[in-house]
């Protein structure tokens, strides 16, 4: 055989490999589509079923199997392994929840199984997290040193998974994860993360400079003081002085002035109340600083934009602050729980009737972190002017609003998006672990049960009579509310100026965030 013919041998059997590649996509494709459709078709007669029946709303979620295999079908289209599915669906509460449907329990089955997930990528008791890298991630691999992002990134895994971990270590100490005692994984990795001379550290700053590590060590502070005799207890004098060292490189590190000014605050604190060497000119300057970003209606702007910083950054720290050092500075602890007690009256009203948010404003694959000061609230002293029913539907439907979505998992974690992976919506901070920011509204979970944030039966709060328009202070802001079909419209006119879609939108709608670019209905037309 010539080498023209043999050639003409290969070249015809590559195209007709391609051929039949092209020809199974095409079929892939229409099968889902024809799944799609009769996805819709169910819906419908789903719910002309419980209108009939006259049933409770959020009853029935008989369509997680439909749903299921159409994730299936869409994570191999996007590389990903069939295994990964939506997160589990618990058994519905309708007596305590009689819109959501989530109980309690509902709530710490959802967080072990994303916890799960995630611990599915350690390949030792020590070893970090390894999340699957994605082409949305701003790092590791965008620094001059890729040895400092692969340890930020390490960091990041390990300090925002742990606002998963720490409630559920509250809620059960001995809880173990693929055979893995969590406790023991999170005592042991920090130890090692710690070290200035391990593969596996954090690592150590060479300059007071300001970088990611600041972000993730203020989270770290917090997820040790709320499961402080699990995670910091056992430790040694000599282990909890070296944990102490690596946070106080942070803790005289001046911070743009934003939603950052709270971590020199809380790293410093943490010093300060288990007896280490602190910053106390920091924390007081930082603390003014946070004063001078408030607007109005408890809305603070996070540098110069309104976003959802404010609820799970500017309106989350400072419960966990009030509650460790608020009595040495009362008057500024009262200024905050003032400005807390405002927010709550407007903030509700960004979120639709099912408790979904819209896309709006930078970092939203964080999504539902956006409920988390409606839950945390409830750790005052006193009880925050807001519902406690109203704060769980709302709490319970947004983390709902991605736990039903079959694309909010890929790879076993949150996705780099809003529902899928997006990489329009992701910013150049962000690496694989980010997503899992997520994870603060689970400190709702530090609750008791006894709290009247779960005790409450779910109500629908001012959605049961909801006002045409609701003005958001004089932030210059609005919220329009569509009481037939219980979508809330946020106008934000005043960041239109900025070259980014994300705030420049005419409006931002909790409808536009119901279909998926293909067009298919997703939890909404089936939750209340």
């Amino acid at each position: 055989m010539s080498f023209a013919t043999f050639l003409l041998v290969v070249l015809l059997l590559v195209s007709l490999y391609a051929l039949y590649k092209v020809r199974d996509i095409h079929l892939r494709v229409h099968r889902l589509g024809a799944i799609e459709q009769r996805l819709l078709d169910l819906e419908a007669n789903h719910r002309q079923l419980n209108a009939e029946a006259q049933e409770p709303p959020g009853t029935h979620r008989v369509m997680d199997k439909l749903y299921r295999h159409i994730a299936m079908l869409e994570n191999r289209f996007n590389g990903c392994p069939p295994f990964d599915l939506v997160l589990p669906v618990p058994v519905p509460d309708h007596q305590g929840s009689p819109h959501s449907g989530l109980s309690r329990e509902g709530w710490l089955e959802i967080a072990r199984a994303m916890l799960s997930g995630a611990l599915t990528y350690t390949r030792g008791m020590s070893a970090p997290l390894s999340l699957p890298p994605s082409l949305a991630a701003g790092y590791p691999g965008v620094h001059s040193d890729p040895l400092r992002g692969t340890q930020e990134a390490y960091l990041e895994g390990f300090a925002r998974t742990l606002f998963l971990a720490a409630p559920l270590l509250v809620n059960d100490p001995s809880l173990q994860l693929y055979g893995k005692s969590v406790a023991d994984y999170y005592r042991d990795y920090l130890l090692r993360g710690v070290r200035r001379f391990d593969i596996a550290t954090f690592g150590w700053l060479t300059v007071p400079n300001l970088n990611q590590r600041i972000v993730e060590a203020a989270g770290l502070t917090v997820s040790l003081t709320v499961a402080r005799n699990i995670l910091w207890e056992p430790l040694t004098t000599d282990e909890r002085d070296t944990i102490a060292r690596w946070l106080h490189q942070f803790a005289e590190i001046e911070v743009i002035k934003n939603n950052w000014l709270w971590f020199p605050v809380l790293i410093n604190t943490f010093l300060k109340r288990e007896g280490y060497s602190y910053c106390s000119p920091i924390i007081e300057r930082s603390l003014e600083a946070i004063r001078g970003l408030h607007v109005d209606g408890g809305w603070f702007r996070d540098g110069d934009s309104f976003d959802f910083y404010c609820g799970w950054a500017l309106q989350f720290y400072p419960i966990f602050w009030a509650s460790w050092d608020g009595d040495s500075y009362p008057e500024l602890r009262d200024e905050f729980y003032k400005r807390n007690d405002q927010f709550l009256a407007s903030y509700p009203h960004l979120f639709s009737r099912s408790g979904f948010m819209p896309v709006w404003g930078r970092s939203i694959c964080y999504r539902f972190a956006a409920a988390a000061p409606l839950a945390v609230a409830f750790m005052r002293p006193t009880a925050p002017a807001l519902d406690p029913g109203f704060a769980r539907r709302l709490c319970s439907g947004n983390l709902l609003q991605f736990a039903d979505h079959p694309n909010f998992l890929c790879h076993g974690v949150p996705s780099l998006g809003f529902y899928g992976e997006d990489r329009t919506l992701i910013d150049d901070y962000s690496c694989s672990a980010s997503p899992y920011w997520c994870a603060k509204l689970f400190t709702a979970l530090l609750l008791p049960a006894e709290s009247p944030f779960w005790t409450a039966t779910e109500n629908e709060g001012f959605w049961s009579d909801p006002s045409p328009r609701f003005e958001l202070g004089t932030t210059g802001m609005w919220v329009e509310h569509d009481a037939s079909t219980g979508q809330s419209r946020l106008f934000a006119p005043q960041e239109v100026h900025r070259d980014d879609a994300r705030y420049r939108a005419p409006w931002f709608d909790t409808a536009d965030v119901n279909y998926k670019s293909t067009g298919r209905r997703v939890a909404e037309g089936i939750l209340s």
